[in-house]
């Protein structure tokens, strides 16, 4: 008879420091399971918008706080790396519906913020003031 094996499940909390250029640098806090390892700020976010191209991109992501609440912000990646194996990004926090909906204009893409505007609730966009 076969010995059965029992992997014992446990999940972790783990956070990572996310750098903007506009806004102090805020903690994101996520739980995983114990094969997973949280170290990258992909698995803290969720995308509202993917601008991928050939070379660079802009993403609009956001981290949804425990109280259900988002905090968002606007990820352009240069695909350009700087003596590493890692592309330089550069971050910008978007505090309020209005700043989403200028980072589209910035980048020309307002055709794509009509498209994504439903998916933006006011209500649950943090106030910058209670970071």
């Amino acid at each position: 008879m076969a010995e059965e094996t029992r992997v014992e499940e446990k999940t972790v909390r783990k956070s990572i420091v996310c750098t903007f250029g506009n806004h102090a640098p805020i903690r994101f806090w996520g739980e995983f399971k114990t094969e997973k390892d949280g170290k990258h700020i992909d698995d803290y976010v969720d995308i509202l918008w993917d601008g991928r191209r050939d070379f660079g991109h802009h993403d609009i992501e956001y981290y949804t706080c425990k109280s259900g609440k988002r905090i968002y912000f606007s990820s352009y990646n240069s695909g350009e790396t700087y003596g590493s194996h890692e592309p330089r990004t550069t971050r910008t926090y978007l505090k309020d519906v209005e700043a989403i909906k200028a980072y589209f204009g910035e980048i020309d893409q307002m055709n794509e913020w009509y498209r994504v505007c439903g998916n933006v609730d006011p209500a649950l966009i943090v106030d910058s003031d209670l970071l």
